[in-house]
């Protein structure tokens, strides 16, 4: 196929597209057929501190300068260190019992009662990268292009920090600071200066001091350490925010201010967020997605209103949401599925509350639905539900946020195309909604309506949706 594809808009959702037909349901079990037209449209958590039990115990001949192995944690690393005498409350007899007890940061062996030994802090921000999914364009970075439908691990590195998962590309942040990038690069969305396609992970450049990545349709933006924002790939709408629509194979940097926090990718916009709480898009504009009261494009960053009250950004396809310190949710954009959860289907061109509540804690975007977690760790979804993708346990859209069964243990949740991945306070993974190619990483390509957990393991950190594959993190 043409890679030149990624320039072109996708049709909506009532128009011919075979992966986002119409509102008319289907079953939620529908096999997708195994041949795909290409050509058409495209915080560590407690119980991860847990500790088996009983308790074990462990006899021990007293020294202060004795140090002891622990019990094996199964989600991180850990190391020990002796405490210095100031915190030793009273002498160890010469033969004792020594027991690892606490949570968190504050584990450490106690003899009799005794604190003698803490848990020495070991940032958790160094994981290994696991995908599954579509890998026709090698996205995947097995280096082959063979599909997955369970997680598999890239490689044998446990140095990854952050990944990215775009329509066909994926990018990736390794705890150095590189940036590493492999699949379609059709567009030059690899940032490696070439449009040739890698299976396996590429690094980006030299540099060693990029902080946030991002990755849609066709293109990437990146953050470095200063804060200043490079963009790279397909830039047909000024996407890219570089102040024209020349596409870009390296990265080059977004104006030049250093004050960057945030940014989102939606289909052809782009929405951020400055340090001070301005909220900042650029790009396409056809349905108001950039919140400027039109539908004028823009190549540029230019700032949503004049609030400096943004806490939060997310982008689907057309549309955008963004949340305020407050609490408050606020949705523009492309509505034709009610993916902005304001119990219509008409299109705003300025931020609009989603609701009265002021309890939002986390949003996602996908092609046309929504996925909004509460503080009180609740799953909340509107829009589009044509395979589930909203998790209700139907295929009937929603123009207004409805609760995800009624569990309150949700920590974090990544929106793709058509799919939804979240994890849940124990660490666990669930997927629901389209599964072509084995996107939901079940095993199987059966399509979901309810959240099923990925797998038994219970050490998933960061997730993220990418067009049809998922990439994701493990402790």
């Amino acid at each position: 196929m043409s890679e030149n594809i990624e320039d072109k808009k996708l049709p909506s959702p009532q128009e011919s597209n075979p992966e986002c037909p119409s509102k008319t349901p289907i079953s939620s079990t529908h096999t997708e057929p195994t041949d795909r037209d290409r050509s058409a449209h495209p915080a560590m958590d407690s119980p991860k501190n847990a500790f088996p039990s009983p308790l074990p115990t462990f006899p021990l001949q007293s020294s202060p300068s004795l140090t002891f192995p622990a019990p094996k944690d199964l989600n991180r690393p850990m190391e020990l260190q002796p405490l210095s005498r100031r915190h030793l409350i009273g002498m160890v007899p010469k033969a004792t019992l020594a027991t690892w007890i606490g949570t968190g940061e504050d584990r450490g062996f106690a003899f009799n009662n005794m604190m003698m030994f803490r848990k020495k802090k070991i940032p958790p921000n160094s994981y290994s990268l696991w995908v599954f999914g579509d890998n026709y364009y090698g996205q995947l970075g097995l280096g082959n292009t063979t599909n997955r439908s369970s997680p598999v691990q890239v490689g044998t590195l446990s140095s990854w920090s952050e990944a990215a998962a775009g329509y066909r590309h994926t990018i990736t942040r390794r705890t150095d600071g590189t940036l590493w990038a492999f699949g379609n690069n059709g567009r030059g969305q690899l940032g490696l200066g070439d449009v040739t396609r890698r299976s396996s992970p590429v690094q980006v450049g030299s540099l060693s001091s990029w902080s946030e990545v991002a990755a849609g349709y066709g293109r990437s933006i990146a953050r470095r350490t200063d804060g200043t924002l490079w963009g790279f790939g397909n830039n047909y709408y000024g996407q890219l925010g570089l102040g024209n629509e020349t596409v870009q194979s390296s990265p080059v940097q977004v104006g030049s201010l250093s004050s960057w926090s945030e940014v989102a990718l939606g289909g052809h916009h782009t929405i951020a967020r400055r340090s001070d709480g301005t909220l900042w898009t650029f790009g396409d504009n056809s349905y108001g997605q950039l919140g400027r009261g039109n539908t004028t494009d823009r190549s540029s960053p230019v700032q949503v209103g004049n609030l400096s009250s943004w806490s939060e950004v997310a982008a689907g396809y057309d549309h955008s949401i963004a949340r305020r310190t407050d609490g408050t949710l606020w949705s523009f954009g492309s509505n034709n599925n009610g993916q902005l959860g304001l119990g219509n289907e008409t299109d705003r061109s300025s931020p609009v509350q989603v609701g009265s509540l002021s309890s939002w804690t986390e949003v996602a975007g996908g092609s046309t639905h929504t996925i909004a977690r509460r503080t009180d760790g609740t799953l909340w979804a509107w829009g589009y539900n044509y395979y589930g993708q909203l998790g209700l346990g139907d295929v009937t859209y929603r123009s207004s946020p409805v609760q995800v069964g009624n569990l309150s243990s949700w920590s974090e949740v990544a929106v793709g195309f058509y799919h939804t991945m979240a994890r849940r306070t124990d660490g666990t993974l669930w997927a629901f909604g389209r599964n072509s190619y084995g996107r939901l990483g079940l095993g199987d390509t059966a399509h979901r309506s309810n959240p099923v957990q990925v797998g038994s393991l219970s050490s998933w950190f960061k997730i993220s949706g990418g067009g049809y594959h998922v990439i994701a993190l493990k402790s």
